[in-house]
């Protein structure tokens, strides 16, 4: 296939190319030789900058590795490569879940200051690259959530307005609408008469006033006018957003510009192609400039449009917070998306959260980072901490010269996420690695003895991954367990085979994709930091009193089906950060919470693997004749399912699932005891 004069193949096997509108789709993993005339090369070379060589005037090698996007090469057309099953939009995605993730976090005073409403994002270079990226990505989208011109066309179609009353003099003929006030003036002769025209004569007020008339009367009026705060503010975010392309465009260096400064060039043009018609929309004659941010405000928070525009502001702020690891940003972000770097950063995040979620509280504090406008520093070691509990390092180093915890036995090591604890005074580590395989991966457990035969899904982990993962446990004392975190579907753990070992000692690998949820890492992150007395005290089965007094709470739940929670979070503080929304439970959710606990009726097994079983068990009659240890199975994935998705228990005990389940706990209960 070809763009242009351009032709493209594989240099190894026979790689498929797709077609899309004006020009092709290539992968990203494979290199490719390139043959045309040497201005067409010439051109190519030019847009994919160091991910291609020349090799004769007329032809060229592409390398693109990880990387993912687009590349325009002007009339010849675009080309687009993608990364196995994965492309520019799941490198977006990534990101918009990162911005997510870091609104949370409770970064340092000089960090959580966030910008106030009247100084721009684009005067502060510490925080212009992020905001950049944030605006670009949310102008250039076309559809969906991110599109923030669907937004705009929103506010400038129906855009709010306030009416105003005041009072006018006006010739009578003119009044189309009197009140008392217009009457009592009239009354009283607070206007001067003249004689009534001819047509007025027989009117009842020139006969009440001897032929007379007012010459002019005092009256209400209304007048509308788009001078509103909720306007204000968008205006002020519309200029906010051309003063950060303005100042990017000031930082380009005049001549000998990289392929990095040319495509960002590129997209501050098409950046305020997408701006202008709604900075010159009729709409914003005669709004004043902003003076507050109108967060409380109704129409921000409810109104179509509006509502987006103010999430997108409040998202710009917190993305400014994106710690990236990327030794060249020009590469790795704003020019060259790579894929495999954001997802390692990614994963890191992704642990983060799920801590928190295992936990059931955010973390206590989060190390700081370095901003530039063309580079972003996290040293080494970045950490998110929890008083009290773990800690959560990203890409530490191991070496022979350090102290334990952080000492190698031989290579220096730096796993991509550390989670660092301690149990029973003795610190322990467990590390994960993300590796960014997706597509034609063999199995782990290709030609083994215990292969499954029916299962071809390519998504998973290769031998030397999981090799990895050994290495860090022999040369890494504290280690307990190590595991390679990948976007495929399968989970799979060994277990350590040492004499004096726990069940969580070991190594493997997690399947961890955007979008979905991680449920197989948190039921890891469970075992690993759940107390472990406490899981061996559940091991003791629960007596009959012990369910019967679970059975007995069935009334309270029953009665605060309509509301078992109050909804907190979601808006933001005095520093403009944003806690991710949250539920405050009612007394009686909690004492059935710790009556699951202390009755012993949780059960500990592999629930994230029961989950589509457990979905059957949503028809009340199979609830009706399941047996205790479905009910038990039960109780114990909702209680544990609230960790990771916020709310799930208030769903569950509102659609009467948590009554139905304790009805018929009562039953059992009564079976038994018969």
């Amino acid at each position: 296939m070809a763009i242009g004069g351009l032709s493209f193949r594989s240099l190894f096997g026979n790689i498929p190319i797709e077609d899309a509108p004006a020009g092709l789709v290539v992968r990203g993993e494979v290199d490719w030789i390139v043959s045309g005339d040497s201005a067409e090369i010439a051109t190519l070379l030019a847009a994919v900058g160091g991910l291609g060589r020349e090799v004769q005037p007329t032809s060229a090698i592409l390398t693109f590795g990880n990387v993912v996007g687009m590349f325009d090469l002007g009339r010849l057309g675009r080309l687009s490569v993608r990364c196995g099953k994965w492309g520019e939009e799941k490198f977006d995605e990534m990101l918009s879940d990162l911005t997510r993730q870091l609104g949370a976090l409770p970064f340092s005073a000089a960090q959580t200051a966030g910008i106030p409403h009247d100084r721009s994002l684009a005067d502060h270079d510490d925080v212009l690259l992020h905001a950049f990226v944030y605006a670009r990505r949310v102008l250039l989208a076309t559809s969906g959530e991110h599109s923030l011109v669907r937004a705009l066309e929103a506010v400038v179609r129906d855009p709010h307005r306030r009416f105003n009353s005041h009072r006018a003099k006006v010739a009578l003929p003119y009044a189309q609408r009197i009140d008392t006030r217009t009457l009592s003036q009239i009354a009283s002769g607070a206007s001067a008469l003249v004689r009534a025209p001819n047509h007025l004569t027989r009117s009842e007020l020139a006969r009440s006033l001897h032929g007379f008339i007012p010459e002019t009367v005092d009256v209400p009026t209304v007048s509308q006018t788009y001078d509103t705060a909720e306007n204000r503010f968008v205006l002020e975010f519309l200029q906010q957003l051309r003063a950060i392309i303005l100042r990017v465009e000031r930082l380009a260096p005049k001549s000998k510009r990289s392929v990095f400064w040319m495509r960002t060039l590129a997209d501050c043009d098409a950046m305020r192609r997408a701006l202008a018609p709604f900075e010159r929309h009729d709409v914003w004659i005669g709004v004043r400039e902003m003076d507050h941010v109108p967060l409380g405000s109704t129409v921000m928070q409810q109104r179509r449009g509006y509502k987006d525009v103010l999430r997108h502001y409040l998202t710009m702020r917190a993305a400014a917070r994106i710690p990236l690891t990327a030794e060249n940003v020009e590469k790795q972000l704003l020019g060259i998306k790579d894929v495999a770097t954001l997802y390692e950063l990614w994963c890191y995040f992704a642990v983060v959260e799920a801590v928190g979620h295992v936990l059931r509280r955010p973390p206590d504090k989060v190390e700081e980072y370095e901003v530039s406008i063309d580079k972003v520093t996290v040293g080494r070691g970045f950490k998110v901490r929890w008083s009290n509990g773990p800690t959560v390092h990203y890409n530490p180093s191991f070496t022979q010269n350090k102290l334990p915890p952080w000492k190698s036995a031989s290579l220096m090591l730096r796993p991509d996420v550390v989670i660092e604890m301690e149990r029973s005074d003795q610190v322990e580590m467990h590390v994960f690695d993300a590796k960014l395989k997706v597509d034609g991966i063999a199995s782990l457990d290709t030609n083994t003895e215990d292969s499954d035969e029916d299962d071809v899904d390519p998504l998973k982990f290769k031998r030397e991954d999981v090799a990895k993962m050994h290495a860090y446990r022999d040369a890494l004392p504290q280690v307990r367990s190590a595991y390679v975190l990948y976007p495929g579907n399968v989970l799979r753990e060994f277990p350590s085979l040492e004499s004096g070992s726990r069940s969580t000692d070991g190594v493997g690998a997690i399947p961890l994709v955007p979008g979905q949820q991680p449920t197989e890492l948190a039921a890891v992150l469970e075992r690993l930091l759940v107390d472990q007395t406490s899981r061996s005290s559940n091991a003791t089965e629960p007596s009959i009193a012990d369910l019967a007094f679970v059975a007995g709470l069935v009334g309270d739940i029953e009665a605060i089906e309509s509301c078992p929670g109050q909804w907190s979070g979601g808006e933001p503080d005095a520093h403009g950060s944003i806690q991710m929304p949250y539920v405050t439970y009612a007394p009686a959710v909690e004492r059935l919470l710790r009556a699951i606990y202390e009755r012993k009726v949780i059960v500990n097994f592999d629930w994230p693997a029961w989950q589509e079983d457990a979905q059957r068990f949503l028809a009340p009659d199979l609830v009706a004749i399941a047996s205790l240890e479905e009910v038990r199975r039960l109780l114990t994935l909702h209680v544990r399912m609230e960790r990771f998705v916020e709310g799930h228990l208030a769903e569950m005990i509102s659609d009467g699932h948590i009554t139905l389940l304790l009805k018929r706990l009562g039953v059992l209960v009564e079976e038994l005891s018969g």
